[in-house]
Order: C-alpha cells, then sequence, then structure tokens
C-alpha cells in the first residue's frame, strides 16, 4: 500500500501497519519549500553538484476510522545536495539529511500502544526524479 504516514515516521513499517488497520480514511497535506543555499556547478567524477538546497516541510495527517478520528504530523527540514546526474544517468537526484519532530493526537495513541516509535528522527534522504 501506500505510506502517507508523515517524513520521521513513515520509515517505520509498524506505524503504517498500525495506521492501517485502526483509520480506514487518511488524507496527508504537505507544505515544503526548497531553498537554494549554496550554488557550485561542478562536475565531481560520478556525479555532477548543481547545488546545496535547505527544505523546511511540515505534513498533516487526518485519519478516522473505527478507533476514532485524530490527526498526525511532523515538522522539520531536510538538508540536499542537488546532483545533475549520478553514475551517469540523466536524472537529478537529491540526497541529504532529513530532521523531522512528530506529534499529534494519533502520536500520543501510538506510544500508549507501546510502539516504540521516537519523537524525533534524523536520517538520510535519497530521491531520484525519473
Amino acid at each position: 500500500g501506500i505510506k502517507i504516514t508523515p517524513r520521521g515516521l513513515s520509515e517505520s513499517t509498524i506505524t503504517s501497519q498500525w495506521m492501517a488497520f485502526r483509520y480506514s480514511t487518511q488524507d496527508k497535506m504537505t507544505v515544503e519549500y526548497a531553498m537554494p543555499i549554496l550554488p557550485i556547478g561542478r562536475s565531481l567524477g560520478i556525479l555532477y553538484l548543481r547545488n546545496f538546497e535547505l527544505r523546511p516541510f511540515a505534513d498533516l495527517v487526518l485519519a478516522s476510522g473505527w478507533a476514532g478520528s485524530g490527526n498526525l504530523y511532523s515538522v522539520g527540514v531536510t538538508v540536499n545536495a542537488r546532483l545533475g546526474h549520478f553514475f551517469w544517468l540523466p536524472f537529478d537526484t537529491n540526497a541529504g539529511l532529513t530532521w523531522a519532530y512528530s506529534g499529534g493526537s494519533i502520536y500520543d495513541d501510538m506510544t500508549a500502544a507501546g510502539l516504540g516509535i521516537k519523537r524525533s528522527y534524523f536520517g538520510p534522504s535519497i530521491t531520484m526524479d525519473f
């Protein structure tokens, strides 16, 4: 299925399964803005480094189902290196690090259920546009 949990919680399979079981209707809204912070424009062997960018974001999931209704959110930032090509593939690639802080009424329910999730997430972020 499609994972619509907010960033920072989407890395957890148990979180997605728990959400799908308890909430049959889930709507996700996202606000994100990419701000270039350092232009590079340089070939580095197997990749072309265009620039670095800062991407603040906010995700909100509104859900309802047999368990009731509630919300789940995350706010954070991703710092990316924008690559023009990677291993000579003609696709834009972003590689960086993401930090996200999560909360909401559903987050409180997951914590009470003992899912072992953390409020703060820090990890890799890699995307490729085909």
